[in-house]
């Protein structure tokens, strides 16, 4: 069971903690859904199953649930598709698979005005940091709730930079 330090540095109590891998399956719809689904001891979750845009399908984006990192051959294979294009993020929280799924579904998309909405890709490696930047700090308080103080980060180095606290005049504001 790992803990949970709050910013003292002193132990929280104990809370189970998660580790995932989102995939964002628009970089490579013929590989990493077919990849997925071929992993019988794998559990993992289109995120959006059960949603207005579940059509997406092999381009959607899909949780992967990490128990041990590196001991599963898939874990290279998307590491690979990821440098070629980014498309991974990997990510820490209190929640199981399911409640997460509930979750990153409650944030894909925003109203936009006029009763259009539209599709946020927060889930791209190279979106991410600059999303949670821009939205208000409300929306950004309930984005990152789930998820442990280490923030999600990109598998490639280039995106582990976590710059959520700066403030910005532009806002989004998710419908839920």
């Amino acid at each position: 069971m790992n803990t949970v330090n709050n910013r003292a540095g002193s132990a929280a109590p104990q809370h189970q903690t998660y580790n995932f891998m989102l995939a964002d399956g628009a970089q490579f719809p013929d590989r990493i859904a077919p990849l997925l689904k071929s992993a019988s001891d794998l559990e993992w979750r289109a995120v959006y199953a059960g949603t207005n845009d579940e059509a997406i399908g092999d381009a959607g984006i899909f949780l992967i649930t990490i128990t041990q990192w590196g001991v599963d051959p898939l874990h290279g294979l998307l590491e690979k598709m990821d440098r070629e294009a980014p498309c991974l993020i990997v990510m820490r929280s209190v929640l199981r698979i399911d409640p997460l799924v509930k979750h990153l579904q409650a944030f894909l998309t925003a109203e936009i005005g006029e009763g259009i909405t539209a599709l946020i890709r927060y889930f791209d490696p190279r979106n991410l940091h600059e999303m949670v930047r821009i939205w208000d700090q409300q929306t950004r308080q309930r984005f990152l709730s789930p998820f442990i103080p280490t923030c999600p980060a990109a598998i490639r180095s280039e995106y582990r930079r976590c710059t959520w606290r700066r403030r910005s005049r532009r806002t989004v504001s998710l419908a839920s």
